[in-house]
């Protein structure tokens, strides 16, 4: 398989040696990576996918598991646009590393591509309490509160996104403007 890699003979008969040897010896790290550069090199995103999910099986390394999981969330959101298995595999890594953000902004992205209101507000409340910094908390309540009133009609929904910015800016004008617009139209005071 090696010299299929390094010689640049033909990928298939390279990819079909290696599958051979990984039939026998499933859990070879050097020739799943071998694969993995093959099925890239011959374009087979599929392929290439189906590799990065066998490593992820045999990988017990937090940092290995971790890269896997970067480069299969990529693969999936980029060139192979699976949206779901991007979720997946975001959520993965958020379960590794919370607040991730590139994690949390693939999975943003793919939720509101699929018009999945619900686990959008719901990542995105998660990414206000992960946030790092004021700005990035208020931007994302923010946004939250946007989604409920104009995608879901949940005033209450909204209301507690801008509350959540009054929490984090307690003299936020804007929040509390809103959130007596809100009040009013839900008979809260």
């Amino acid at each position: 398989g090696q010299a299929y890699h390094e010689k640049g003979i033909d990928p298939l008969r390279g990819i079909e040696v290696l599958e051979e040897c990984l039939r026998s010896r499933p859990g070879d790290w050097t020739a799943l990576a071998l694969l993995r550069d093959l099925y890239d090199r011959d374009g087979n995103l599929e392929g290439l996918a189906s590799v990065y999910r066998r490593q992820l099986d045999i990988s017990h390394d937090p940092p290995d598991r971790l890269a896997i999981l970067r480069s299969l969330a990529a693969l999936y959101h980029d060139r192979l646009k699976q949206y779901r298995e991007t979720g997946w595999a975001c959520t993965q890594i958020l379960d590794l590393v919370p607040g991730d953000e590139e994690a949390v902004r693939r999975l943003t992205d793919v939720l509101e591509v699929m018009e999945d209101w619900p686990k959008l507000i719901k990542t995105l409340r998660y990414h206000a309490q992960t946030a790092e910094t004021l700005e990035e908390q208020h931007a994302t309540y923010r946004r939250m509160a946007k989604l409920a009133e104009e995608r879901l009609s949940d005033a209450g929904l909204a209301a507690e996104a801008w509350e959540g910015i009054r929490q984090v800016e307690p003299e936020s004008e804007e929040a509390v403007r809103q959130l007596l617009s809100l009040y009013e139209r839900l008979g809260r005071w």
